[in-house]
C-alpha cells in the first residue's frame, strides 16, 4: 500500500504525508495563493480546505481557519503536546492546529490550521456560468442592429 501511494506523489510530498517531515517556512507557493478554489489532499485527493477559509497568518505555511467539512481531517495529540492534523481518508500528515487563529469576531474559529503546502493540491474555481452569461449578454446588447424603417440599418448600443 505504501509503495502504491508513494508512486503518485513526489518524494518530498511523500516524506511530509507519510513520515511527518515539515517543509521549510515560506517554501510553498500555496502560501501566497489568493485565487478562489479548493485545496485537496495530495495523497488521496480528498477535499480538505476552501480558499474562503485561508488567511495570511505570517507563519510561513498555508493557514486556514477550518477544514472544508468537520470529517475531512482528524487530529492527534503528539507527545510534546502539539495537535497534529491528518487527512481522514488516507491518514496523510498535513500539519498542525494551533489556538492562535482568528476568533469568531473575524469569522474564524480561534484555531489556525498550519498546513504543509506539499500535502496539498490547489484547484482554482472557474468563472461561474452566470458571470459568463452576463458577459455574453452585455456583448450582444452593445452591438444591436436597428432597422430604422427606411431600409437603412444602423448599429446602436
Amino acid at each position: 500500500l505504501m509503495a502504491e501511494r508513494r508512486s503518485f506523489v513526489d518524494p518530498l510530498s511523500w516524506l511530509t504525508l507519510r513520515m511527518g517531515v515539515t517543509e521549510s517556512r515560506f517554501s510553498s507557493p500555496l502560501n501566497d495563493e489568493k485565487r478562489q478554489g479548493e485545496f485537496y489532499c495530495k495523497g488521496c485527493g480528498a477535499l480538505l480546505y476552501a480558499s474562503e477559509d485561508k488567511y495570511n497568518s505570517g507563519s510561513g505555511w498555508p493557514s486556514f481557519m477550518r477544514a472544508s467539512k468537520p470529517n475531512a481531517i482528524e487530529t492527534r495529540r503528539e507527545a510534546n503536546g502539539s495537535l497534529e492534523v491528518h487527512c481522514s481518508r488516507c491518514k496523510g500528515h498535513l500539519g498542525h492546529v494551533f489556538g492562535d487563529g482568528p476568533d469568531s469576531h473575524y469569522g474564524g474559529t480561534g484555531r489556525r490550521h498550519c498546513i504543509n503546502g506539499r500535502s496539498l493540491v490547489f484547484e482554482a474555481k472557474e468563472a461561474s456560468e452566470d458571470t459568463e452569461k452576463v458577459d455574453k449578454t452585455e456583448a450582444v446588447e452593445e452591438s444591436v442592429t436597428v432597422d430604422s424603417g427606411d431600409g437603412e440599418k444602423s448599429a446602436q448600443k
